[in-house]
């Protein structure tokens, strides 16, 4: 009976432990929440928009799309230091790419992300010095689009 009673009240202390972390993640992810429209918001600006503009316009442009949101009449919070990619797409996809034969640097993993998030025929993209097209780009490095990316 002493062990059972011992076995009770480690188990019932672990649950309130439990409990204590449960409801800090329940805060975390209604703070989450909140921004999750604002992050949206800059996830379908940069997809839509900025595969036109080398790498240093598109953080200009991300950086006034952030800032124009922050400024509104009702304020549209955002993730602090969002990194799109990582919302977008993983390492498996980025390894994949790269063993495709598309370059490991940031603007073609951008180049690639957009065009694996998009359902236009065309897109031009800026790859830093010429503007080619979606097929001619995923001819280039044989770009395979993960089945998730179009669900």
């Amino acid at each position: 009976a002493v062990v059972s009673t011992q076995s009770t009240g480690r188990l019932v202390g672990g649950l309130a432990s439990e409990n204590v972390r449960w409801a800090e993640s329940v805060e975390e992810f209604k703070v989450m929440a909140s921004k999750l429209p604002g992050d949206v918001l800059l996830i379908t600006a940069f997809i839509s928009y900025l595969g036109y503009f080398t790498k240093g316009y598109r953080d200009d442009l991300m950086e006034a799309f952030t800032s124009f949101l922050g400024k509104q009449k009702v304020k549209i919070p955002i993730t602090d230091e969002i990194d799109l990619l990582q919302i977008l797409i993983d390492d498996a996809d980025v390894a994949s790419w790269n063993n495709e034969g598309l370059p490991s640097d940031r603007m073609s993993t951008e180049n690639a992300t957009i065009l694996c998030n998009t359902f236009l025929e065309e897109v031009e993209l800026l790859d830093p010095e010429i503007k080619i097209s979606v097929s001619e780009f995923m001819a280039h490095v044989q770009l395979t689009c993960n089945e998730k990316s179009h669900q």
